[in-house]
């Protein structure tokens, strides 16, 4: 199939050589925040970058084919590839929060609620 023939049946289009992959992921939910756990295997923490914006989460990376210093290769299947995944995330998220770690190709986010906002008193002003 052509990649004009692939657009016009609703697939997307190919804008780079490099293979793109929606890293798996699991979302656990706590009494404080949302987890979700996304494997990007062969990703190092350098290599991924997070943004929210208009309340929606993207997660990218990328991951390059390396040849062993001094070896010749013999046989490769090994590819480098793009990694890119977004969540739309609830009001209930506070995003100004959000914590990222990575170990062995998973990354873990950690994103907490927003508490009840706190009590108040409210003042009424007398109108003229």
């Amino acid at each position: 199939m052509t990649e004009a023939s692939a657009a016009l049946q609703g697939q997307p289009e190919a804008t780079r050589e490099a293979l793109t992959y929606a890293p798996l992921a699991d979302i656990y939910e706590t009494k404080e925040s949302l987890v979700v756990l996304a494997e990007m295997p062969g990703v190092d923490p350098e290599d991924v970058d997070l943004s929210v914006e208009n309340r929606v989460l993207t997660i990218t990376g990328h991951t390059t084919a390396a040849n062993p210093q001094g070896d010749t290769l013999a046989h490769g299947e090994f590819q480098s590839a793009d990694f890119r995944r977004s969540f739309a995330l609830s009001e209930e998220v506070d995003s100004g929060k959000i914590d990222a770690s990575m170990t062995d190709g998973v990354l873990r986010l950690v994103l907490p609620k927003r508490g009840p906002a706190p009590a108040r008193k409210i003042v009424v002003k007398r109108g003229d």
